[in-house]
């Protein structure tokens, strides 16, 4: 659940591994230089490991919809490519 991988997320940021969790990022989705809608994820935090900003999305088959594998789709084609962590 969202609420157990933020308690996590709060342990990994209390031992350092990441900073700058944000809550539901909004992020604007793009295609062709027009804005077609929002992607907003679950998290989004900076990896002090990886020395990179990661996404994330808990997900389950009932959320895997195809709206969301599209926008997942539209995000990759950013340069860079927008990655999304999904957490089952």
């Amino acid at each position: 659940s969202e609420v157990k991988r933020y308690q996590d997320l709060l342990i990994m940021e209390k031992h350092g591994l990441i900073k700058d969790i944000e809550l539901q990022p909004k992020i604007p989705l793009m295609v062709n230089g027009k804005k077609i809608g929002n992607y907003i994820g679950d998290f989004r935090y900076w990896d002090n490991e990886l020395k990179k900003e990661v996404l994330e999305d808990v997900k389950s088959p009932i959320t895997k919809t195809p709206t969301y594998k599209l926008k997942k789709k539209i995000l990759e084609t950013y340069d860079p490519p927008i990655e999304i962590k999904e957490i089952f």
